[in-house]
């Protein structure tokens, strides 16, 4: 049911993905920011993109990596499941994706998708399932 899912699109080439203590440290600082309300979860992890081979798209930023030659930051990112589109995982530049607030100003598009709230928890939860992991040698 969920294999499409857990397709990992090809490693980038020429690219220094995440450690997972990288990805750690990104989400506890993260989830710190957000709790204070220096950031919001939505903008952080949620983005928008506004041209694709299937049309436009809202989706999970996952995980980063950056280009050695270029220091280009890509980001894995899983598109929703709208309009009949088939969720994927693709690398993606980061520059070419949008915030929620970026997608409302430059192409009135009206966010959908998790409020703010349930993406904070998911946020905490991937973050503690990071830290159970890091402290088991998992």
């Amino acid at each position: 049911m969920f294999a499409g899912d857990l397709q990992l699109p090809s490693a980038l080439s020429d690219a220094n993905r995440e450690s997972d203590f990288e990805t750690l440290r990104r989400l506890s600082h993260d989830v710190m920011k957000i709790d204070r309300g220096e950031l919001t979860a939505l903008d952080a992890y949620r983005l928008y993109l506004p041209t694709d081979e299937d049309g436009s798209t809202w989706g999970f930023c996952l995980e980063a990596a950056r280009i050695t030659k270029t220091n280009d930051i890509m980001v894995l990112f899983r598109n929703d499941e709208e309009g009949g589109k088939e969720k994927k995982l693709r690398w993606l530049p980061l520059s070419s994706l949008c915030t929620k607030n970026q997608a409302s100003l430059s192409y009135q598009v009206e966010y959908t998708g998790p409020t703010e709230e349930v993406m904070f928890e998911i946020l905490r939860l991937i973050r503690d399932a990071f830290e159970f992991a890091a402290d088991t040698d998992w």
